[in-house]
């Protein structure tokens, strides 16, 4: 697993230098796996059995992506706004993982996201008197400087 151990919070764990991790203990069942502080992970449709030996093969939205980008009416002037939220979904097999991450954009309506993994992501990008906008960015193929033009609401 690509993550660190802070992921899995338990007391009786083991973790190496990549993520990989082991829990004596683990509760049999459905799990369901989080993290509540930015960016904010989850991971769901394991089921853990004390039969199974197999590891749980869990994909986390992290990396060295950095998506950056800058807010704009369509007279091109800057716009400051009140969100803007990344997310992410990644399904393989049963296994679901889910990302999200939030920021505002600065005065000069510029905003940046780091530690970014790659694959599909959606832009939701809010505004006071703005329609929403919504962008789709494959990340690692597409270019991470993105435009967002928002339209006024009539």
């Amino acid at each position: 697993m690509q993550a660190n151990n802070r992921f899995l919070e338990k007391k009786n764990q083991d973790s190496d230098h990549e993520g990989f991790f082991s829990v004596e203990e683990f509760p049999q069942g459905p799990v369901k796996l989080g993290r509540e502080s930015a960016p904010r992970f989850t991971i769901t449709g394991i089921r853990a059995s004390s039969k199974a030996q197999e590891p749980a093969l869990v994909v986390l939205d992290a990396g060295r992506h950095v998506i950056q980008g800058i807010v704009k009416n369509r007279r091109g002037d800057p716009v400051v706004s009140r969100e803007v939220v990344l997310t992410w979904r990644h399904r393989e097999n049963a296994v679901q993982g889910d990302s999200w991450r939030s920021t505002i954009s600065a005065a000069n309506s510029r905003f940046e996201f780091a530690g970014i993994g790659s694959g599909q992501h959606s832009f939701e990008v809010k505004a006071p008197g703005y329609s929403t906008a919504v962008i789709e960015i494959d990340v690692g193929l597409d270019p991470t400087n993105i435009v967002v033009e928002l339209e006024e609401d009539s």
